[in-house]
C-alpha cells in the first residue's frame, strides 16, 4: 500500500513512539465514538417507538375526557370530537407521507407530501402540486381500505409511507457495518504505519551505526595516504605513483562522503540552492575514471539544458541518488558494454533527469517493485540503492522517481522529477 505524499510527510515527522501513542489513542477514542454513536442511535429509535406507542393511550384519554366533561348534557357532535382528536393528537405526530382518498382514489386529505402543503382540498393546489399528489398515490407502496362499518363497502383508501423509526431500523445494520469497517480499515492502516516506522527505525539505526564505525578508519586512511604521498615525493621520482596515491585518496574521501550520507538517513536535512548541472558533471567525471572498460567499454554521456539553474536540494544526498542510478546501470551492462546517457532539462517548473542505459532491462511488472527494499537481481547487496534513491527524491525533496520505460535486452530509463519552487 503506497502512502500518499502528505501521509508520508506526516509519518516522517512523527517518532515511532508518537505513532504508537497515536494508534492507541485512535483505538481508544474510536471505540468510544462508535459506542456513543450506537447509544445515540438506539436512543433515537426508542424515542420514536415511544412516541408511536403513545398515540393510542393519548387518543383514548382525550376521548374520555371530552365525553365526560361538564358539557356532556348538551348534544354532542361525535364526528367533530373525532376530527378534533385526530387533528390534535394523531396528525401532528405523523412523520411519514399520508394520503386519504375516496373510492375512486381521488385525494381528499394528505400530509407530509414533499413540495405539497398539508391540506384537505385540491382546489388550493397548483397543477404541479396536484400532479405530485397523484404520483404519490401511485408510488406509495403501503395502503389500506376504508370501508363503511355497516355494509362493508369500500369508500376510500389510506396510502402511507414508512415511519422514520422503520427507516432507521432498516438502515441501522448498514450504518453499523460501514462504521465498523471504516474503523477497522483505518486501524489496520495505522498498524501498518507503525510496523513500517519500526522497520524504518531499524534501517536508520543500522545506517547511523555504519557511518559511526566507518568514521575512524577512514580518517586514519586519509592521514596514512597523505604521509605516503609525502614519502613518495621525497624518495621517488615516478609521477605516476603520486597520481595513484591521489586517486586512492580521492576514493577514500568519497568513501568518507558515503559514510556521512548514511549518517543523514533519518535526520532532518536542510536543502540549499545548488547547481544541479555541476553535481551531475562531477559525478560523471568520478565514474569515468572507474568504469570497467577492460572487456566491454561503457561510455557516459551528459546532455544538459539546466546550466545556470539553481535548485534547492541537499547536494550530498542528490549525488548519492545519482550514483546509485549509475551503479545500477553499469551493473546492468556488465559483459555487454554500451552507452549511459543522462539527460537533464526543465519543463513546467520541474527539472527532469533521465538516466538511460543499454542494459538487460526489466519486465513492466517490476517497474514499481525495484524501489522496494530488498528487491535486487544482483548476487550481492541488500537491494537498498533504489529504495534509498526513492526516499531521498520523494520524502526529502518532494519529487518523483519512476521507471519511465524498459525493454528486455535493450535497456532502461529512470526518470527523476524535482520541483523548481
Amino acid at each position: 500500500m503506497r502512502k500518499s505524499r502528505p501521509m508520508r510527510r506526516i509519518s516522517a515527522l512523527l517518532k515511532p513512539a508518537d505513532r504508537n501513542l497515536l494508534l492507541k489513542l485512535y483505538f481508544t477514542l474510536g471505540s468510544m465514538v462508535l459506542l456513543t454513536f450506537f447509544l445515540l442511535y438506539t436512543h433515537i429509535l426508542i424515542d420514536a417507538a415511544r412516541k408511536e406507542a403513545d398515540v393510542v393511550p393519548t387518543l383514548l384519554g382525550r376521548y374520555f375526557s371530552l365525553i365526560g366533561s361538564d358539557e356532556q348534557d348538551q348534544p354532542m357532535d361525535f364526528g367533530q370530537i373525532l376530527f378534533t382528536l385526530v387533528q390534535e393528537n394523531l396528525l401532528s405526530r405523523i412523520d411519514y407521507p399520508l394520503i386519504i382518498t375516496d373510492g375512486d382514489r381521488e385525494p381528499s386529505a394528505w400530509r407530509n407530501i414533499p413540495d405539497v402543503p398539508d391540506g384537505f382540498s385540491l382546489a388550493g393546489l397548483s397543477p404541479a402540486q396536484r400532479d405530485i399528489l397523484y404520483a404519490n398515490v401511485k408510488s406509495l407502496a403501503n395502503h389500506s381500505e376504508i370501508y363503511m362499518q355497516d355494509t362493508g363497502e369500500t369508500v376510500g383508501f389510506a396510502f402511507y409511507g414508512e415511519p422514520k423509526s422503520v427507516i432507521y431500523l432498516r438502515y441501522m445494520p448498514y450504518f453499523d457495518m460501514l462504521l465498523v469497517a471504516l474503523f477497522g480499515i483505518f486501524g489496520i492502516y495505522g498498524i501498518i504505519l507503525v510496523k513500517r516506522s519500526e522497520k524504518d527505525l531499524l534501517w536508520v539505526g543500522l545506517a547511523k551505526e555504519t557511518a559511526h564505525q566507518f568514521g575512524t578508519p577512514i580518517s586514519s586512511l586519509i592521514a596514512w595516504l597523505d604521509l605516503l604521498r609525502m614519502r613518495i615525493e621525497t624518495n621517488c621520482s615516478d609521477p605516476e605513483m603520486v597520481d595513484m596515491v591521489d586517486d586512492m585518496r580521492a576514493d577514500v574521501i568519497h568513501l568518507q562522503k558515503v559514510a556521512n550520507r548514511f549518517g543523514k538517513v533519518g535526520s532532518t536535512i536542510s536543502p540549499k540552492p545548488t547547481d544541479l548541472h555541476a553535481i551531475i558533471e562531477q559525478t560523471i567525471e568520478y565514474f569515468n575514471k572507474r568504469l570497467p572498460n577492460l572487456e566491454n567499454e561503457i561510455a557516459l554521456h551528459f546532455i544538459s539544458k539546466i546550466e545556470g539553474r539553481s535548485l534547492r536540494v541537499d547536494p550530498d544526498l542528490f549525488r548519492w541518488t545519482l550514483e546509485n542510478l549509475l551503479k545500477n546501470s553499469i551493473d546492468a551492462m556488465r559483459g555487454r558494454g554500451g552507452n549511459i546517457i543522462i539527460d537533464a532539462y526543465p519543463k513546467d517548473r520541474w527539472i527532469y533527469i533521465h538516466v538511460r542505459d543499454e542494459g538487460v532491462g526489466m519486465p513492466k511488472s517490476q517497474f514499481s517493485k525495484v524501489f522496494e527494499p530488498g528487491i535486487t537481481s544482483k548476487s550481492r547487496g541488500w537491494g537498498l540503492g533504489l529504495s534509498l534513491a526513492k526516499r531521498i527524491v520523494e520524502d526529502f525533496h518532494n519529487g518523483r522517481i519512476k521507471v519511465l520505460e524498459s525493454t528486455l535486452n535493450e535497456g532502461t530509463v529512470i526518470e527523476i522529477a524535482l520541483p523548481e519552487s
